[in-house]
């Protein structure tokens, strides 16, 4: 053959497999463009074998590798163990993680160790979906997701090292010496030890980017009460544990912030809620307008306290009612008289400082106040009508709170404005728990507005 043949076979040659190669991507393409067609219709079984076409044909195709492992994730039925079911974990993962491997963009990276991480937790294998979590918190330092479910996860294993061998519901057994006790104590130490220190730690760096997180809070809460159960001759640690588990919980439903110097009291928070009582009763009629709310103290401890009940980070805005709610101090429980509160001293003095700001709060909540465009708030917010809200939130159990509406009483305080009473409620759009009323009391703490304790009125 000559030399001008040559080229010429050389040329067809290479005509030829770039045709093979463009009809391959083409048809890759196609059956791309028919699995997610599949796919949005929830039809998974059709998406699936169009899906696997598609990466068969043109294997760089991360888009196709994307989908095709989301559809074999949603048909994975978590707690079924046929070979079938283990083996669409397994390609889904197998997917995801050739995804992870690639020079994809660093956003399908993010979302592919997030994914691979949620498979394993559905698995239960939950030292692999560790793993991934942190993987996804290596590419993306800032997002707190990865650290709350790396404490979620080790809250679920301590609760399942202390119910071993249990059926749901039974008590667990307590032996009946002190000897065996301690020996019991120790076993469970020896489990829950690590993953309690490492789950306390992994909220912490997870609240310092969401501070408000209320599921974190109560993660934080359970791994403190589960860390009590391991402190097995230790009762002041125990007695700390206990304190700070109460202290977590206190944060999620009331915003006070968690301190951890030994001198903070415990009982101030109950002392001051046999008070507060009196400031959940929502009077439903007022005496007349007050007008135009412009105290700027107040608008400062509004600031404070709407924050703590926006449990949901894709909130775009919040929605305030205009009007003050009208309410009334209703009458209070009678007093404890073993309570600690009772004697005198600083404690006390406090409380009759409280007593005047709810006297105030009374008074204030006699009219209602039309409130003005001076709050402080980290998130959008509008102030509108109660004709405005019932337009714009009609009961949908099926919705997704995008958004939140607020509804806030006028503010009582003392006669130097370093304690306040509010009262504030919440509805949004689900209906699924996320709905309630609240009373708080704040202090004034080095210029900053704090939550000294608060009661639940209502929950719905």
């Amino acid at each position: 053959m000559n030399r001008t043949c040559k080229l010429l076979a050389v040329a067809l040659a290479g005509a030829a497999l770039f045709s093979l190669d463009f009809h391959s991507r083409s048809s890759a393409a196609t059956e791309l463009n028919l699995g997610v067609e599949a796919f949005n219709k929830t039809e998974c079984a059709e998406a699936i074998q169009h899906l696997e076409k598609a990466v068969s044909l043109d294997p760089e195709n991360q888009c196709a590798r994307v989908y095709l492992a989301t559809a074999y994730a949603k048909e994975y039925r978590p707690g079924v163990t046929t070979p079938e079911n283990i083996h669409l974990a397994e390609q889904a993962i197998d997917q995801y993680q050739d995804v992870l491997d690639s020079n994809s963009n660093r956003t399908a990276r993010i979302e592919s160790a997030k994914s691979i991480a949620n498979m394993y937790w559905k698995e239960n294998k939950f030292e692999d979906s560790k793993k991934f979590y942190q993987m996804e918190s290596d590419l993306d330092p800032r997002d707190p997701e990865p650290y709350f479910a790396i404490g979620r996860i080790d809250s679920i294993e301590c609760y399942y090292h202390e119910r071993e061998g249990l059926l749901p519901g039974e008590p667990r057994p307590t032996p009946s010496n002190k000897t065996d006790q301690n020996k019991a104590c120790y076993e469970l130490k020896a489990r829950n030890g690590a993953p309690i220190r490492e789950g306390i730690d992994s909220l912490n760096k997870g609240l310092k980017l969401r501070p408000h997180d209320q599921l974190a809070m109560e993660i934080m809460a359970e791994l403190y009460s589960e860390k009590a159960n391991i402190e097995c001759d230790d009762p002041a640690a125990n007695e700390e544990d206990r304190k700070m588990a109460g202290a977590w919980y206190k944060k999620k439903w009331f915003g006070i912030p968690v301190r951890t110097t030994k001198s903070t009291e415990p009982s101030s928070f109950l002392a001051f809620q046999n008070q507060l009582h009196g400031a959940c009763q929502l009077s439903g009629e007022s005496s007349g307008s007050g007008g135009t709310y412009d105290d700027a103290e107040a608008y400062q401890v509004y600031s404070a306290i709407i924050p703590i009940i926006n449990p949901n980070p894709e909130t775009r805005t919040w929605f305030i009612r205009i009007d003050t709610l009208p309410m009334g101090r209703g009458s209070f429980p009678p007093e404890d008289p073993s309570n600690p509160a009772r004697e005198e001293g600083e404690q006390s003095r406090e409380q009759r400082v409280a007593d005047i700001a709810l006297d105030d709060y009374g008074k204030m909540n006699a009219k209602t106040w039309l409130l003005q465009r001076n709050f402080t708030l980290p998130n959008p917010y509008r102030l509108v009508t109660r004709d405005e809200i019932e337009a714009m939130f009609p009961f949908n159990p099926e919705g997704v709170m995008e958004e939140l509406w607020i509804g806030l009483s006028a503010v009582g305080f003392n006669a130097d404005k370093t304690m306040a009473v509010v009262y504030m409620s919440h509805v949004c759009s689900t209906g699924d728990g996320c709905a309630d009323g609240k009373s708080f009391l704040l202090q004034k703490h080095n210029g900053k507005w704090e939550v000294l304790s608060g009661v639940e009125c209502w929950i719905s």
